[in-house]
């Protein structure tokens, strides 16, 4: 693997992803755990947009607490403190922090939701992110196979996992990972990463 030649556009990319986390997590709230997901996992995003509140919270004694990890088709993303306080912010704008039993069936709804409270479909989704794209002029196109490519590129550029690591969590050989998910990547490190592990250069934050 080479060291990426486009170290700008790299960087280009992660800018924009945070401008659209932003505006997705302020204007469609219930689409924000998918988006999330997708920057933070391989499932594919018509599982995700399966999933449900139980699948991602428990009620304990009456209070809804964000679980440790969420398993899809028997890959596990274990939450990081980051993630669970993510998740714990999402809920408690879907319902208040502490339920009766008879209102636990809440538990059975879905995780993503429209702006009616029903199940967010994978075309409205789609259309959500393409309008987001659109009205804050960025550059890529933020469509949901990019971010399922997305999250396994950025964390193979930034030595964050192996391509091994990544063919598990994506169920897939190394050629189809290179050249079908990651199609039209440069492959390769960004330079930071690879001064960092030379020991030369700058080593600041990525």
């Amino acid at each position: 693997m080479e060291v990426i030649k486009n170290d700008n556009e790299l960087y280009e990319i992660i800018r924009e992803l945070k401008i659209l986390d932003a505006h997705i997590k302020t204007y469609n709230e219930g689409a924000y755990p998918a988006f999330y997901l997708q920057m933070k996992t391989a499932f594919r995003v018509v599982d995700v947009l399966s999933l449900k509140l139980k699948d991602l919270y428990d009620v304990i004694d009456g209070t809804i607490i964000v679980k440790d990890k969420v398993t899809v088709n028997e890959t596990t993303f274990k939450l990081a403190p980051e993630d669970k306080m993510t998740f714990a912010t999402y809920i408690l704008h879907r319902t208040p922090i502490n339920i009766d039993e008879d209102e636990e069936n809440i538990m059975d709804d879905f995780l993503c939701v429209n702006k009616q409270g029903n199940q967010l479909t994978n075309q409205v989704y789609r259309k959500l992110l393409e309008r987001a794209v659109y009205e804050l002029s960025l550059k890529h196109d933020f469509n949901t196979f990019y971010l399922h490519s997305l999250y396994g590129y950025l964390q193979f550029v930034f030595a964050r996992k192996t391509i091994p690591a990544l063919m598990k969590e994506y169920h897939c050989s190394k050629y189809y990972l290179i050249n079908q998910i990651w199609k039209g990547f440069e492959i390769g490190y960004a330079s930071k990463v690879v001064r960092q592990a030379a020991g030369i250069g700058d080593t600041g934050g990525i």
